[in-house]
């Protein structure tokens, strides 16, 4: 087993130990049904499934593997990384 960050999703910012090798994780996703005319929230909910997968980054001979949305691109994962990681910093500066 091998801790993996997983980026985007239900699971964003998360380390979540998978198997060596794994290139998929599908995970559940609870999303409201709606809101109803009167503004009363619906409490309940649907189950969508998140599928991630296994994406390799790399720069002179060095790389890392992250898990995102199947539907992202390498740049959306790029983006959502950098600005998790600048809100870390934000967060850090307000102390």
């Amino acid at each position: 087993m091998h801790e993996k960050l997983f980026v985007g999703g239900p699971w964003d910012g998360r380390r979540v130990s998978v198997k060596s090798g794994q290139k998929y994780v599908t995970v559940p996703k609870l999303v409201p049904r709606g809101v109803p005319y009167t503004c009363v929230i619906d409490l309940t909910v649907t189950v969508e499934k998140v599928h991630y997968i296994a994406r390799e980054f790399g720069a002179e001979g060095v790389s890392f593997y992250v898990f995102a949305p199947s539907e992202w691109s390498p740049a959306d994962i790029m983006t959502q990384l950098i600005e998790g990681y600048s809100k870390k910093l934000t967060a850090k500066d307000q102390r």
